[in-house]
């Protein structure tokens, strides 16, 4: 099962792979955090980016917390959020001319 959202600039895909225990996260947010619940229990994964150690654009195999059998829970609730991604100013990727030494 996959969900994107759009608003304005900023876009994020989430997807539940089949067994409905593993989610993968895509966004252009700066910096987000996506919360996995299962059963009774939920593990948050942040992602907050700084200028020495940017942000991963993505994550996979997100689960929530491990079931008394050792393995990921079946994911019954997710949420992601973050800040809203850049616009480029109209212009700024246009040629800026040549360059000499």
């Amino acid at each position: 099962m996959s969900k994107s959202y759009v608003n304005g600039p900023t876009s994020s895909t989430a997807t539940v792979d089949a067994t409905g225990k593993h989610l993968s996260f895509t966004t252009n947010s700066p910096d987000f955090t996506v919360c996995v619940k299962g059963t009774a229990a939920y593990d948050t994964y942040s992602h907050t980016g700084t200028t020495a150690h940017p942000n991963h654009p993505s994550d996979t195999g997100l689960h929530a917390p491990l079931a008394a059998s050792g393995k990921p829970a079946t994911i019954s609730h997710y949420l992601a959020c973050g800040h809203p991604a850049s616009v480029v100013p109209p212009g700024s990727c246009e040629a800026s001319g040549s360059l000499s030494a």
